[in-house]
């Protein structure tokens, strides 16, 4: 007995793939690679997609938001908000806790996980061009620091387009257009998924399946431990399967073969 089953990939899996994020890398790799050995074809749905995009978006606007910030924070500091004496700033060594700073308050205002694992990254990347400016000379001129790293934001934000692009490429990730009735998403929340972001996405799989005509199960590959996995045999009920990314290509095939995982 084979069944049909198809396969859908959480925002959080995407993101992890795209932006190197390091927390659930490996286990995301291990499926990324685990999918491309089964020749597997991916989906999302409209909402991931839409979700994913956004975050996208929102993490290189959020790169030029620091270094801009950055900027004003040392010059101020430097300065006492006098912009007239801004291109007469050099940086040195010592300038490395204003940075420190800086970044320590942007941290504490962070509100989300990716946004402090994205800080985090851009922090370590400026530190690193400032460390390799300030070796090279007793001393670099703010501007002109500013401007190396405008450049390397340009650079930055082609990496991650690209990245976006090999990933959905690579793994041929279609996008599956659904708008998920309310009655559906009701049906998820009972199951109990609470955040609204996931019970569109789930919603849609849930849907998808009712309008299949052969699929009769999904996997739902997600990093997501409180919302989604926590509710993982409620949403079995519907059909869909939320896995891990280390075990999804497993359970995969194990439903493919006609078995439960």
């Amino acid at each position: 007995m084979t069944r049909s089953v198809d396969t859908f990939l959480d925002v959080n899996v995407l993101l992890t793939l795209t932006l190197r994020l390091s927390r659930f890398l490996s286990a995301c790799e291990k499926f990324r690679q685990d999918a491309k050995r089964e020749n597997m074809d991916l989906h999302m749905t409209s909402s991931v997609q839409n979700v994913f995009d956004y975050k996208i978006s929102e993490s290189n606007d959020m790169i030029g938001e620091l270094l801009r910030g950055l900027v004003i924070s040392v010059s101020t500091m430097r300065t006492g908000g006098q912009d007239q004496l801004l291109e007469t700033i050099v940086l040195t060594a010592s300038d490395r806790s204003v940075i420190r700073g800086y970044f320590q308050k942007e941290l504490g205002k962070a509100t989300t996980e990716l946004r402090q694992i994205r800080i985090k990254a851009v922090e370590a990347w400026v530190v690193n061009r400032f460390e390799e400016a300030v070796r090279k000379s007793s001393g670099v001129s703010l501007i002109d620091f500013a401007k190396a790293m405008i450049l390397d934001n340009q650079d930055a934000y082609d990496k991650i387009a690209a990245d976006r692009s090999i990933l959905l490429n690579e793994l041929k990730i279609s996008v599956v257009p659904i708008n998920p009735s309310d009655a559906t998403k009701t049906a998820i929340r009972s199951a109990g998924v609470n955040d609204p972001e996931d019970i569109m996405h789930l919603a849609s799989v849930c849907d998808y399946l009712a309008q299949s005509k052969s699929c009769e199960f999904a996997v739902y590959v997600t990093t997501d431990y409180t919302d989604v996995l926590s509710a993982k045999d409620k949403l079995q009920k519907l059909k869909i399967v939320a896995e891990e990314p280390t075990y999804a290509v497993h359970t995969y095939t194990t439903l493919r073969r006609g078995e439960m995982p």
